[in-house]
């Protein structure tokens, strides 16, 4: 089942900056669908294209 998104847009923001500040080594980031944190995801792919390595 799906994760739900927060109503409130900052908490949402909150949750994705503690859970990739928890990494200690690598950070995989996977997502799928359209939202303002794919967009960005989407946007920072295109100018670092060493993202992909």
């Amino acid at each position: 089942m799906p994760l739900k998104y927060e109503e409130d847009q900052e908490k949402e923001v909150s949750l994705m900056y503690i859970g990739m500040t928890r990494a200690k080594e690598y950070l995989s980031i996977s997502y799928s669908g359209v939202s303002s944190f794919t967009q960005y995801f989407e946007d920072v792919k295109q100018k670092e294209p060493t993202f992909n390595q």
